[in-house]
């Protein structure tokens, strides 16, 4: 049986093949249906976005070239994570793509931005401006007040722990022991 490729398209293997091992051919000579399933058709685009993507994460020796491109596509997600809804487990996963506070400094803080400061992550709690006036390592308390020493003080930060799932049973048992709390 022979495949042949539409005009402007490549044929190539539909399962994940690393880029070295991809072919991209314009027709092909299979033995059974089975084997033809095995193949899939991609615009000539999607074949040099695929060439692009291996050469990106699969380079053939590390060059000077290769870790200029890297550090602007990490740059570029250090400038877009925070548009993405991550959940705080999420966010720690991959929290050394997010931006440093040092490199912040003149932008406008917004509840919920989230930053990297001594490598932990930081979420924004009070708007402000980022500055060298209110460094997280210089004002512990700006991560949280005590009340201990009564001070007040402007919360403008706090870091940003993995969520902690619950499951029924102790959100049953949790429930219990509140209410034997406030019957006794």
């Amino acid at each position: 049986m022979i495949l042949q490729a539409s005009n402007g398209c490549f044929l190539t293997q539909s399962g994940e093949v690393s880029i070295k091992e991809r072919r991209f051919e314009k027709m092909m000579l299979v033995a059974s249906v089975e084997e033809a399933a095995l193949w899939k058709e991609v615009t000539e685009s999607e074949m040099n976005d695929m060439i692009e993507e291996g050469k990106l994460f699969y380079p053939n020796e590390l060059s000077y070239d290769f870790l200029s491109k890297l550090n602007s596509l990490v740059g570029t997600v250090s400038q877009d994570i925070n548009n993405l809804k991550l959940t705080n487990t999420q966010a720690l996963k991959v929290k050394r793509f997010f931006p440093e506070w040092a490199d912040l400094f003149g932008q406008k803080a917004e509840v919920g931005f989230k930053f990297r400061y001594n490598d932990v992550l930081l979420e924004v709690i009070t708007p402000h401006t980022f500055s060298t006036d209110n460094i997280p390592a210089q004002q512990p308390l700006l991560l949280s007040v005590s009340s201990e020493d009564n001070t007040e003080g402007t919360v403008y930060y706090q870091p940003v722990l993995p969520e902690v799932e619950v499951t029924a049973t102790e959100a049953l048992m949790t429930s219990d022991k509140e209410n034997e709390n406030t019957n006794d």
